[in-house]
């Protein structure tokens, strides 16, 4: 679980992990996230060369906004 620091449409997403670790997910799903909601996310390995920004990279599997 975490909180969006870059959001958009994709396919790029930012965030940091309750523990304080930033990612950088790539996630060609079109999903649609604010900056400052809180998520859950199910990653996997990015096997593809895009840089997302700053942090740990990888691919979105699932990602779902916490109400």
């Amino acid at each position: 679980m975490g909180w969006v620091t870059q959001g958009g449409s994709g396919p790029c997403y930012r965030l940091v992990t309750d523990d304080g670790q930033p990612w950088a997910l790539y996630g060609d799903q079109g999903l649609t996230v604010a900056a400052g909601e809180t998520v859950i996310v199910k990653i996997k390995p990015l096997v593809l060369k895009i840089n997302c920004g700053p942090g740990e990279h990888a691919h979105i599997v699932k990602m779902e906004v916490v109400r």
